[in-house]
Formats: C-alpha cells, structure tokens, sequence
C-alpha cells in the first residue's frame, strides 16, 4: 500500500469548510484506490500559482514532509496542468498526480465490461496524452502502483500519433455501442415501458436502493464508485404496472471532464428516462454540496427539465425528528426512505407511479401546447424576428433559461457568453479594454506571429501589452512549425502573462496560408495536433485553437480537427461556420458547429453570422455551443456585447446608441489609442475606426473623407462634430 499526502488550495469566495470537506472526500478516494493517507496540506492562496499550483516555497515544505512520513505519492485536490505537474516532480522528487488521474485510476480498477474499459481507456489517453509530450524516460515514474492502471505501461511509450489513432478508434467502439444503446432505447419506447433512472453523488446508496426494488445483486460497498457499469432490470409499480430501473455510476465534485466525455454514451440512458430519481445521502453532513454537484452534471447534460424525484436515503441514520424535520423543509416534495432498512419503499414507487401517470394524463396537452408554441414563436429561430413581436419573445425565454450556464476553459471562468474574435488590425489594447467595459466576457490579442516573437520583433512585443482590466484575455498566435510555436508560447508567456493562449487555424488570408499557416492547417490534422500538443506542454495557461468549418467545400474536416486538438490537450476550440475558400462571403453553416459540440467535451465557442441579441441566442440554442464569439459585427460597435450578455440574462433588448453616443465612444477610443500610441499613430489607426462608428449615419460618405483626410487629434475631432447637434461636444 502506497503512503500518500494529500494537497488542496482555500481560495478567495469559497466557504472554510469548502475546501476542508473536498480534501476530507480526497483522502476517501485515495482509500478508495488503495493508497494510505499520512499528511495533508490545505493552503490559503489568492490564486493557484502557475509554475506549481502551491508556490515553490511550499512545494518545498511538501518535499520535505514527504521525507518525513515516507510519502511515495501526493495527490493534488485540482486538476494539474502538465508543466506544474512536472515542475513538482521535480522539487518534490516523489510521484504527483492530481484529483482528475486519482478518480481515473479508481474507475479503471472497477470497470468490468467491455464498454466500461474502453469508456475507462479513451478518458486515461486523452488525460495523459498532453502529459506525454517532452518526458522520454520519465515515463518510467508513472510505472507500478496507484494511478497506473488501464492503457498500460506499453501504451504510454507509443508516440503521440499511435496514442492519437487508439483514441480514434475507441470513440468508434464506442460509436457503435451508442448506437446499439440506441436501438435498445428505440425498442422500449416501442414496447411502451417507462424508464426509471437512479442518479445520485457516489456512495449515496443507489445500488443498495437498486437491488432492493429489483431484487438483483449489484455490487454495493461502504466505497465510492463501488460500481461503475450501467445495469438496467425490471421493477413493478404499486398496481402490477411494469417499468425499468437503471442504475447508473455515481457523480462526485469536480468530476473530470474526461469521464463526462467518455460515459457520455452511459448518460444518454439518464437522457432517455421518463423519471429520474436523485438519490441523496441524508445523513451526509455535505448532503447540499453533493446535491450541487449532482445538479450542475444534470444541468451540463441538460436534463434539468426532466421529472425529478429527490430520494432521501438512508434516513434511518440521521438522529431525531428535528433534523428529519428540517430535511422536509429544505427538500419540499422529496421522499424518505431507508433502502437499507427497506423504509418507505412502497411511498417511494407510489410516487413513481404517480409521476407517470401525470404524464400520460398531461401527454395531449403537452403536444398541443407545443404545437401551439411553435406556431407563436418557434420560427423565430430562423427569422431573427423584430423586437417585439412573438418571435421575438420566443428567443428571449430560451436564451434568459440558458445563460446561467458558466463556461469554463482550462479553470479561466468567463463572466458570460460572448467573446470578442481576434482581428489584425482592430483588437488592440484600446479596442479590447472598450469591449471589456461593455460586458465581454473574453478578448482575444491580434494574431501574432511566433517567428516574429522567437526573432525578438520589438513591433511585434508591442502587441503584448495587456492591461489587468481586460482580464482574462487570451494572446492568440500563429504559425506552422511545432518547436517554433512552443518557443514563441514561452515568450508570450514571460512576457505577457496570458489568461489563455489560443492558436490559430482559420486565418484565410494568402500570405499566411501560401507559408501553411492559419486555416492551411485544415489540410493536415497530425501536424496541427503535433503543434497544439507542443505549446500544451510549453504553456502553464490553457491552450485554445480556433478553426474554420474546413479548407473547401471538398475538405469540410473541422469535426476530425477538433477531436484531434482535443486529445492534443486543447482546453477549448472556435468554430467559425465557413470555410477557407469562403473567407467572410456567403452564409455561415452553424450545423459545423453542432456537429462539433456534439463530437467533443471541450467547451465549443461558436463564430460567424452573429450580428445581434437574437442571433446569438439562436446560434447557443441551435448548435449546443458553449459561447459565441462576435467579429466583425463589433466594428464600430462596441455595445452588441453589453446588448447580448443583457439579452441572455434577462431577454431585455436594449436601444441602440445613439449617434451622439457613438460619436462620443469614437472620441473616447481615440483619446485611449493616443495614450498608448501616441498622436501622430493613433490618429492614423483611428481612421478606420472612426468611419465604423459613424456608419450609417446622415452624411457619413461626406464625413468619412474628412476622417481619412485627419492628421491630429483636433482634426479627427472636427470631422466628428459635423455629426453633433450645434452646441455639442
């Protein structure tokens, strides 16, 4: 048995008991695995350090506990990226993994069937395979004991391409066993049973409660994750009625996102459920925050809105009827059972029964409530209806249901669901401190070039000037060389500090497609994913790629390249719903980028075609993605992304400027680009600018030849002012 020493970090916002209970649930699943617990370490930080998550001095105290209590492993409570990993290794000198790999290795130890190991084996190589790049012989330290098992010792010293083919050919195991899975669901929707399933956080007592409704056998141990596997088995409702219970493998915090990809196929039999019932540990003492993380998993797989029965279990070990008393207030409608005990298992299915009979009553109207919505307003996710009307109206509640939904990248939470594209030419400093100010929630740098930045270009240093107030941004770079784009990762990170460094694979310009740089990466995915894999383990942020639907409309591959960058170790991909051959002509297809929300687990930021609220509500309802990325309908517009991030969370459509408004901004921006620039720059830079604000606008052909014609401060301001009433300004 191996000796281990928990770690874990107490950040701003959380409660003390927050990290206190996540460390306690560390050491169960350390148990779990079968590693003894000797120390921990829980440490106030206003943030995780990049380099070694804790600080170098305290890595240092670690080490030597490590010493001290015989430690051979330490387990972090946070997902670790490859570079702290390493670097705590090296300070460290004992095995380091992470909550993600320690919650890996337990489910590979109980998988028992065949979907169960290869589920177990996709979320092991596409967690390790960015770890990979650059260790050589270090590999040997992931050799023999806890967090080892599954893919194997000879699997992990295969390149990264022989690892990249594995995973290509698991997802279509587990293709065809989803579809199996599919036409075993079709066929008991035909023979008309219902589908019971039981969720809940691990260890809750759902195989306990299983078995006793089905009298089978599943596996149950005082452990968590004691079982793994699916099991579906019939059970009979007061009255005779059929119907079949699932039981499912149980949730836990900070579940990794690898698991949720891989078991996705598992989760679609919760998505298919007539009921579901959350089976919740009452005696628990973090019951709320087990029910927390059980709902966000919920709601990530958008179940939210499905029947749901919350089971209080083991009631028979909560003390006294004031605690029971207090249970019913805080879970109104919940039910009480002991499925140990066999306490109220008949109210348990009473209720059931009750569930779907409402169902079956309410079936009719429901379909013609539905019907009925559609024709008021459903068209509207094609129209973009005015505001106002029903369509209108429609876009609203959907988009004001789905904002709450926070989207993650790489541990960078954004604020909202729109982010502003990288443009050459426009998302400066300036540029991107005004769409911050407005509600976006993520600005991205002009793309930057890594030779340049690896030749020390002090016009290209330039573009790394990032300011605290636009935080977090995201420094975007180009090029077509994997050592080259890892050289130029490291500087941006030295010198500029990023939030997030993203890649770029969909510039359709000539000069940089004519080096095989930008969307020319679409033409070949294994020297993209070389390159994504190389600045992943070059980088201590997240890394991001952003795409095009594909090359032409002969190669249209954006699904194939974003599986491929994200088993590179990609935190999140862009998809921009046209191809090369395209450029910015024609319309976007948003149908790229559903399909590839549906292909990947990463977060899928959605691009192309948006100009408006409704436009992006309707892009995040039709496509699933995670986030919309304005380009060029923020030119001269700054307000769409206070105007969308308003209409998404409370589906108010704001007025549009006013011209007096807009002229004002463009005097502001001005004001900001000389500060950075100086006069005689920024006023050149402005032109442009300058003619976005004021388009549209009575008289702007007239006024634009002045902009252009500007050389100072004073001369831009008067071509301006010919749009202000008299007196203004």
């Amino acid at each position: 048995m191996e000796k281990a020493i928990t770690v874990g970090l107490e950040l701003p916002g959380a409660e003390w008991w927050e990290a206190e209970d996540s460390l306690d649930e560390l050491g169960q699943l350390a148990a779990t695995a079968g590693a003894e617990v000797v120390g921990r370490i829980l440490q106030k930080r206003s943030r995780p350090d990049p380099a070694t998550y804790i600080g170098e001095g305290k890595a240092e105290e670690l080490a030597a506990l490590a010493v001290v209590s015989h430690a051979d492993l330490v387990i972090f409570d946070d997902e670790l990226t490859p570079a702290q990993q390493r670097n705590l290794e090296d300070i460290i000198d004992v095995k380091v993994i992470d909550r993600t790999w320690l919650i890996l290795d337990i489910f590979a130890s109980r998988a028992a069937s065949k979907e169960g190991k290869i589920q177990v084996e996709l979320a092991q190589l596409s967690y390790l395979l960015p770890r990979l790049v650059g260790r050589g012989t270090a590999l040997s330290r992931l050799g023999g004991g806890i967090g080892t098992r599954g893919p194997g010792e000879t699997k992990l010293e295969t390149d990264r391409r022989r690892i990249r083919r594995r995973i290509g050919m698991l997802r279509d195991e587990l293709d065809e066993i989803a579809r199996r899975r599919g036409l075993q669901r079709s066929r008991r929707k035909e023979a008309g049973v219902p589908v019971v399933s039981l969720v809940g956080y691990t260890n809750a007592g759902k195989s306990t409660l299983f078995n006793a409704l089905t009298e089978s056998t599943v596996l149950v141990e005082d452990k968590l994750f004691a079982t793994l596997d699916p099991t579906i088995r019939r059970c009979r409702l007061p009255g005779g009625e059929l119907v079949l219970l699932a039981d499912t493998v149980g949730f836990i915090r900070k579940l990794p996102h690898e698991l949720v990809a891989a078991f996705r196929a598992t989760l679609e039999e919760v998505a298919q459920a007539d009921v579901i019932c959350h089976v919740v540990d009452a005696s628990h003492a973090g019951g709320d925050q087990q029910c927390t993380a059980v709902r966000a998993v919920l709601a990530d797989l958008g179940l939210q809105d499905k029947p749901i029965l919350t089971v209080l279990n083991k009631i028979d070990l909560v003390p006294g009827d004031l605690e029971r008393e207090v249970l019913r207030v805080e879970h109104p409608g919940a039910v009480f059972i002991s499925a140990a005990e066999g306490w109220g298992l008949k109210d348990l299915l009473q209720e059931i029964k009750g569930i779907l009979a409402a169902r079956d009553r309410d079936r009719a109207a429901a379909g013609a409530a539905s019907g009925a919505e559609l024709d008021g307003g459903g068209s509207a996710d094609t129209s973009g209806g005015a505001p106002g009307n029903g369509r209108a109206g429609h876009v609203r509640r959907r988009a004001s249901t789905a904002e709450p939904r926070r989207v993650t990248i790489g541990g960078v939470e954004l604020s909202s669901r729109v982010v502003l594209a990288p443009m050459a030419g426009v998302t400066d400093l300036a540029y991107r401190l005004l769409t911050k100010g407005m509600g976006c929630a993520l600005v991205y740098t002009e793309m930057i070039s890594d030779k340049a930045l690896v030749f020390r270009n002090e016009r290209t240093f330039d573009m790394l000037r990032i300011s605290e107030d636009e935080r977090p941004v995201a420094v975007q770079i180009f090029g077509a060389d994997p050592d080259t784009m890892a050289k130029a990762a490291r500087i941006v990170q030295d010198r500029a500090q990023p939030d997030i460094i993203d890649i770029n694979m969909g510039c359709p310009t000539q000069k940089i497609v004519k080096n095989g740089e930008g969307s020319a990466l679409m033409r070949d995915v294994p020297l993209a994913a070389d390159i994504v894999a190389a600045v992943v383990a070059a980088s201590r942020v997240p890394v991001t790629v952003k795409m095009r639907k594909g090359w032409d409309a002969a190669l249209v591959n954006a699904v194939e390249l974003a599986l491929a960058v994200e088993a590179a170790g990609a935190a999140a991909v862009a998809v921009h719903g046209r191809t090369r051959d395209q450029s910015y002509s024609g319309a976007a297809d948003w149908g790229i980028i559903r399909d590839v929300r549906q292909a990947v687990a990463i977060p899928v930021i959605g691009n192309g075609d948006v100009r408006s609220p409704e436009d992006a509500a309707r892009m995040l309802t039709e496509t699933g993605c995670d986030a919309v990325m304005i380009g060029r309908a923020a030119l001269g517009n700054p307000w769409i992304f206070r105007d969308i991030a308003t209409f998404l969370a409370t589906g108010e459509v704001l007025a549009p400027p006013s011209l007096a408004e807009r002229v004002a901004m463009a005097l502001r921006h001005l004001d900001m680009v000389i500060e950075l620039y100086g006069e005689k720059s920024a006023v050149l830079q402005m032109r442009k600018h300058a003619a976005w604000y004021v388009r549209g606008a009575h008289g702007a052909a007239h006024a634009r030849v002045r902009i252009n014609a500007a050389k100072t401060r004073a001369e831009m301001t008067e071509a301006l002012s010919l749009f202000l009433p008299a007196g203004a300004g």
